[in-house]
């Protein structure tokens, strides 16, 4: 909170005439407009899809910075991400951490 995210005016501008512009009334939506407004986004199973589709497409109009994100937003599309950063190499039951 407080961050600036390297967004221009114009991408600012952008970034939140699309946000209102959004039905974000239900479930996690409301939460979820007010990260977007900040440029970051949350992409995972658990979202309507609608959300999901929202999110994935701030992020390829490079409106979002920054989106958290399960493997699903990786494995589903060809997104343009210059860094990824992995908490773990294994998944699943297995994935004990020490």
């Amino acid at each position: 909170m407080g961050k600036d995210l390297n967004l221009s005016d114009a991408q600012k501008k952008e970034l939140h005439d699309r946000v209102d512009a959004l039905d974000l009334g239900q479930g996690a939506g409301p939460k979820l407009k007010r990260l977007l407004h900040r440029g970051v986004g949350v992409h995972h199973a658990g979202l309507l899809p609608k959300y999901r589709l929202a999110v994935e497409d701030l992020f390829q109009r490079k409106l979002l910075p920054v989106v958290v994100c399960t493997e699903t937003l990786a494995a589903g599309i060809n997104l343009p991400a210059r860094s990824v950063v992995l908490s773990s190499l294994v998944k699943g039951p297995f994935a004990r951490r020490s």
